[in-house]
């Protein structure tokens, strides 16, 4: 048994046994824990600014300063989030959720179910683990692997219990599959790319983004139906599902990608301090990888 598995293995489980906290003082906990990250020099602490300051170039340095702080906080409870997501039952605080649009999740004529497409909010897989308890079948996961394998099967193996199926982002094959099951598959195409992009405004700012979901929408006739996760208060969320996204489906795929980006600009400005600055975003650049943020 290799040390990386056993040192895996214990962190999971103390991590489980903490979730059995009570859930407004783990939250608590993360806020904390995102207060601790801003006032340490960090490498996503950094990130998180350099994103701010080339999405919103007209903000006045006091209140970047202050944006960023306030990320830095949502992010530290996203991640309690996502661990109570993995490892707390749903009885624990989808009462403290709301939703709405729910009924904009339907099955075509064919029975086939749509894609559920999103951002990267600070709460986003809280937010698939609440929206699951509201559909009639559980929407799958189209998830990028963990580079620690041990530490991918236990996040596996916890998703699958209120997910069904966790699917590799490049396996559009069981991804059909899921959706002529009737099973939604949520997507959040908003992170960095490398490879079948093509450079997109985000913010103003050329991102690379997969062209993927737009073939896919386009060529296979597929709904995709935009949904949303936000924290509307210390210990409260709302889950708000839009109409099926109409402009899916054209042939012109930048355009698709503009109006995508357009949705999402739309929603983050509403809560700007929950979206994920943390990610690298503008990573793919063309004068080189990372050139942004060196």
């Amino acid at each position: 048994m290799s040390f990386e598995k056993i040192a895996t293995d214990t962190v999971v489980w103390l991590l489980r046994q903490w979730m059995r906290l009570p859930v407004p003082f783990l939250l608590s906990l993360g806020r904390g824990l995102g207060r601790i990250i801003y006032w340490l020099p960090n490498k996503r602490k950094h990130v998180a600014k350099v994103n701010i300051g080339l999405c919103f170039p007209e903000m006045q340095a006091e209140d970047s300063k202050q944006l960023l702080k306030a990320n830095m906080i949502a992010t530290g409870q996203g991640l309690i989030e996502q661990m109570m997501s993995l490892w707390c039952h749903h009885d624990r605080f989808v009462q403290h959720v709301s939703f709405s649009g729910l009924e904009h999740i339907q099955t075509d004529e064919n029975g086939r179910a749509p894609i559920l497409l999103t951002c990267h909010t600070t709460s986003i897989q809280f937010g698939v683990r609440c929206l699951n308890t509201r559909l009639n079948k559980p929407g799958h996961m189209l998830m990028r692997q963990d580079n620690n394998k041990v530490l991918e099967a236990h996040l596996t193996a916890a998703r699958e219990r209120y997910a069904e199926k966790v699917i590799d982002k490049k396996d559009m094959r069981t991804l059909l599959r899921s959706l002529a099951q009737g099973n939604p598959v949520y997507y959040a195409p908003d992170q960095n790319f490398s490879y079948n992009f093509e450079y997109i405004p985000f913010f103003g700012v050329d991102a690379a983004t997969t062209v993927a979901l737009a073939k896919l929408a386009h060529v296979k006739n597929i709904a995709v139906v935009p949904w949303f996760c936000f924290r509307t208060g210390t210990n409260t969320w709302h889950v708000e599902v839009l109409p099926r996204a109409e402009f899916f489906g054209a042939a012109d795929y930048r355009q698709v990608l503009l109006d995508m980006h357009a949705l999402f600009e739309q929603h983050i400005k509403k809560y700007p301090e929950q979206y994920l600055w943390v990610h690298r975003r503008f990573k793919t650049h063309p004068q080189g990888k990372n050139y942004l943020y060196k």
